[in-house]
């Protein structure tokens, strides 16, 4: 015998296995009840996934949102101490009536390697 043959000889004893007794009515409303409940399990399950799913969401977001509160005050920090830095030497050099204030960077680039490949 092959393959779809015994299937369909197991599937036919499993099915006498699992006659309903009753009136057709009966049986059908039987059926409809067992799929009625099936069907509510899956939903219960699907709500339960998305409830956790937007649980995950919204946990993320808290985490950025605190995030770049972090880095919202550090910049802040940065930017009060760059004004006294300012002010200061425009106290110390007196360039506060011409109003030029010169800006120099200097960095040592001996021992670090630029990526280029990540800006193209």
């Amino acid at each position: 015998m092959s393959r779809y043959n015994n299937k369909i000889v197991e599937s036919k004893k499993l099915s006498k296995e699992q006659q309903l007794s009753g009136t057709p009515i009966q049986q059908m409303w039987h059926v409809l009840n067992f799929h009625e409940q099936r069907l509510l399990q899956i939903a219960q399950y699907m709500q339960n996934q998305e409830r956790s799913n937007k649980q995950k969401i919204n946990s993320q977001n808290e985490k950025s949102t605190t995030q770049h509160l972090v880095d919202y005050n550090t910049v802040l920090q940065s930017l009060d101490e760059l004004k006294d830095r300012v002010s200061m030497l425009e106290k110390k050099f007196g360039t506060k009536e011409s109003n030029n204030v010169t800006l120099s960077i200097e960095e040592e680039l001996q021992n670090s390697t630029l990526d280029l490949s990540a800006t193209n």
